[in-house]
């Protein structure tokens, strides 16, 4: 059985959650906004090995900051561009 929180969402769980600590990337930001209406906050919990309660705080904190609006608005090609960058950085 999973453990869940007071809330009724899943609690952490370190073998699902193991990026639960780190800081977001800018790709995973973009991702999440570009589709987190989409794919819902289970899958993006998912997506981004983060319980589902870190991903509302994220979500709730990037619209309110003005992020969640500018990172919907990126066409394909920028997006496309992030996460190329990203992939970089990731093999330095």
């Amino acid at each position: 059985m999973i453990p869940k929180s007071k809330r009724e969402r899943r609690a952490y769980i370190p073998e699902l959650h193991t990026r639960h600590k780190s800081k977001y990337t800018l790709a995973e930001r973009v991702y999440l906004a570009r589709y987190y209406d989409k794919d819902g906050e289970k899958m993006m919990a998912a997506a981004l090995e983060r319980p589902i309660y870190v991903i509302s705080q994220l979500v709730s904190k990037m619209k309110k900051n003005g992020e969640w609006d500018l990172y919907r608005s990126l066409t394909e090609d920028e997006y496309e561009k992030i996460e190329i960058a990203s992939e970089r950085r990731k093999k330095e």
